[in-house]
């Protein structure tokens, strides 16, 4: 796992702990499962998210999912999921 402070798809700096990321190459991108870190009561403080990594020399951008890629990219998660012993429902 790793720390990163990253500009969600506003542009507001985020404080965020990659689980795991994934590449996904028919789409040539990278993708992660992440939960946000903060002290804002109104963030999804311990929901584990999934989004697009987009890496700029130092600057990191979590971006949410293109709906035309939605299905790949949850057919990713759940094999690597399932990979690792988890099981999804939904």
């Amino acid at each position: 796992m790793s720390e990163y402070s990253v500009r969600n798809a506003e542009g507001e700096t985020i404080n965020a702990t990659f689980l795991c990321t994934f590449n996904i190459p028919d789409l040539d991108k990278e993708y992660v499962i992440y939960s946000i870190n903060d002290d804002n009561p109104e963030s999804k403080l311990g929901a584990i998210l999934l989004g697009e990594v987009v890496r700029k020399g130092d600057d990191v951008q979590v971006l949410g999912i293109k709906k035309d890629e939605q299905e790949l990219v949850v057919a990713y998660y759940n094999e690597l999921k399932s990979q690792i012993g988890g099981n999804i429902n939904g």
